[in-house]
């Protein structure tokens, strides 16, 4: 609820979830999904290459995130 509950700290900035939107562990009504404002750039960046790697991937295909804080960025990486 985090986007929900605070006003858009910068114009550039966008609202950001985690678990990804897209797999079974995210979207709406999961009372675990994280909600933050980020640099827009940083969620467009990381959000292609999600796309990319889901559009590669089936249903059910399992993958790991690595966050590395000393770098803003955040990938996901197929298991197999």
């Amino acid at each position: 609820p985090g986007c929900l509950l605070s006003s858009k700290p910068s114009p550039d900035y966008q609202c950001d979830e985690y678990p990804f939107f897209s797999t079974s562990e995210g979207g709406p009504g999961k009372p675990w999904v994280s909600l933050r404002w980020v640099p827009g750039i940083e969620n467009m960046v990381v959000g292609g290459h999600f796309g990319f790697l889901a559009r590669k991937m089936k249903v059910n295909d399992e993958f790991i995130v690595v966050a590395d804080p000393a770098i803003p960025i955040t990938i996901a990486l197929p298991i197999k």
